[in-house]
């Protein structure tokens, strides 16, 4: 049976000239794509809203640059999952 979480996690890119763009999945579904406009130090955090049915689940980022994208603090606010690490939890 599926079940209804929210996970949010602060994502965080270094950036000089113009903002890259990324794409943010979990597994193979793209949960969002925008341009990265904040500023060095600034963390965005990104809500995932998922029905999903239990098993494993990893965030991951895509760029067409160079840009080197952090992920941290990786946590359930809503529903039942378990953390694993800071790309990945468990329905």
């Amino acid at each position: 049976m599926d079940k209804d979480i929210l996970v949010q996690i602060d994502l965080h890119c270094k950036w000089e000239r113009s903002p890259p763009i990324y794409r943010l999945y979990v597994n193979d579904e793209l949960f969002s794509e925008r341009n990265y406009i904040w500023q060095a130090g600034e963390y965005v955090r990104e809500n995932l809203a998922l029905n999903a049915p239990p098993g494993e689940y990893k965030i991951r980022i895509e760029t067409s640059s160079d840009f080197n994208f952090k992920l941290r603090n990786l946590r359930c606010t809503h529903g039942n999952a378990r953390v694993i690490d800071n790309e990945t939890f468990r329905i």
